[in-house]
């Protein structure tokens, strides 16, 4: 006996006792049935999998917030005329090729080698160059939304330009012409916060640098007793507004926030995978991508921008740096520009590639920064003390004596945590003065400011001396 089978109409053979009214499936029919059910089943499994795979990435995701830009509020750096642009003048100011080794603008012309006593006459159209751009308003290089790691434009360079400019006013004092010796020397000192301007946090440290040769070179000058006290006060007024053209932290900060996002989207534009394998920390791209990575990395350089915002612009004693942070983290209370604690951000950097790759050189800015205004603080403090001298024939004996000189009081001291600003001691009767900050390491060491290479233990200051004669 046989019944057809109900899906391909083949005759079954069935046993006589089955009812006519009880379905047959053949044995063919039955295995393609078990086969669409397993199929189905393990592609159910598989979209089950991915589905919980994408959720858990949500999830994970969703726990870093996204906030607005931390620089929305802030003017974007828009572009300047050329005509009040110096970069214009500085760039067509060609050099030749510095002679070897190494020469400190602060050094005595008469102990500079012949080979650069050369090097500076061969250049003399330059220095006009040079003169003509330190005249400008304002200073861009490049708007620090275009530029990314790879196509970022240095003023390193620049270095140059700044050595051939001290070394003219090295000269120019060493030969009794003081006035021109102070044209230079401020020209130098103009050309150190151009380079900072409207500039990423390389740029800004650069003329940092070139600021701090400045000051040391203004310090010898001021030493000669041809330089009177009213050259003094005019060179510190100078001093006082060419200082003003600094950027504040805060503004910096944002160029170099919108220089790491362009390089950000650039990496993610063209790198591919590889955009999940940052320099000196390779991670597997699935990894990275099970890790929320980029768009995690980016939420939370939002978040680090933020945090840093909010008190980058203080002074150091009122700061709340998180102990230990290698992001420079400060310790915050959340609102709504930062909702995340410092301590579980600073954990959540740590775990993210992205994060660690773009944030890993930005910590050490602000304390560059701290450096920078307390060394304008001591060459402020060191012309009100010479000005002092002038008057009186010695050093005053305590920094209350030196309060009506000082349009803004008594400096603070930026490396510091101490409240009581930058110390100052009288020594030998009068007839000199230490003037220091705590330094790097921001410690106090009682004004040891007898530094040594790549040493931050030691304060940093300066010693005023009784004045030379005729620049000696």
């Amino acid at each position: 006996m046989s019944q057809p089978c109900i899906r391909c109409g083949y005759a079954v053979a069935t046993s006589r006792d089955l009812p006519n009214s009880v379905a047959v499936v053949c044995a063919e029919c039955s295995s393609k049935s078990r086969k669409r059910l397993l199929l189905a089943g393990g592609i159910g499994l598989v979209v089950a999998g991915v589905v919980v795979v994408f959720l858990y990435r949500e999830i994970r995701l969703s726990a870093v917030p996204r906030i607005r830009m931390p620089f929305a509020d802030m003017q974007a750096v828009d572009r300047i005329l050329p005509t009040d642009n110096a970069f214009r003048e500085y760039d067509a100011a060609s050099l030749t090729a510095e002679p070897k080794g190494v020469l400190a603008p602060r050094d005595d012309w008469n102990s500079v080698p012949e080979a650069w006593r050369i090097w500076l006459e061969e250049n003399r159209f330059a220095l006009l160059l040079i003169e003509a751009g330190a005249g400008k308003p304002s200073a861009m290089v490049c708007l620090p939304h275009e530029q990314t790691y790879t196509s970022m434009l240095s003023v390193a360079h620049h270095r140059s330009l700044h050595n051939l400019t001290l070394l003219e006013a090295s000269r120019c004092r060493a030969i009794g012409r003081h006035t021109e010796a102070w044209r230079w020397l401020r020209i130098a000192f103009r050309h150190s916060r151009h380079c900072g301007m409207h500039a990423m946090h390389l740029n800004r440290l650069i003329g940092a640098a070139f600021h701090s040769q400045a000051v040391q070179a203004i310090m010898i000058w001021s030493e000669s007793a041809d330089v009177d006290s009213e050259f003094l006060q005019r060179a510190w007024l100078d001093i006082r507004k060419d200082f003003a053209m600094t950027l504040r932290p805060s503004e910096t900060l944002c160029n170099q926030y919108y220089f790491e996002r362009n390089t950000f989207e650039f990496r993610l534009r063209s790198s591919g995978v590889e955009f999940f394998r940052p320099e000196r920390n390779p991670q597997n791209p699935v990894k990275a991508w099970l890790d929320c990575e980029p768009e995690r990395g980016l939420r939370l350089i939002d978040l680090v921008y933020a945090n840093w915002r909010q008190q980058i612009d203080l002074p150091r004693r009122v700061q709340s740096l998180l102990p230990g942070s290698q992001f420079g983290l400060f310790v915050n209370s959340a609102d709504k520009d930062n909702p995340v604690d410092a301590e579980t951000l600073e954990r959540w950097c740590l775990s993210s590639s992205v994060a660690r790759n773009f944030l890993r050189y930005n910590s050490a800015f602000p304390k560059s920064l701290r450096t920078e205004t307390t060394l304008q603080g001591l060459l402020e403090v060191s012309f009100a003390a010479r000005i002092y001298f002038h008057r009186n024939r010695r050093f005053p004996a305590s920094p209350g004596d030196l309060e009506h000189l000082l349009p803004d009081g008594w400096p603070e001291d930026a490396t510091s945590d101490s409240p009581e600003g930058l110390s100052y001691r009288c020594e030998n009767d009068g007839l000199s003065a230490v003037i220091w900050c705590a330094g790097y390491d921001g410690d106090n060491d009682g004004g040891n400011i007898d530094t040594q290479p790549n040493d931050e233990s030691y304060d940093l200051g300066f010693r005023l001396k009784a004045l030379n004669a005729r620049g000696k």
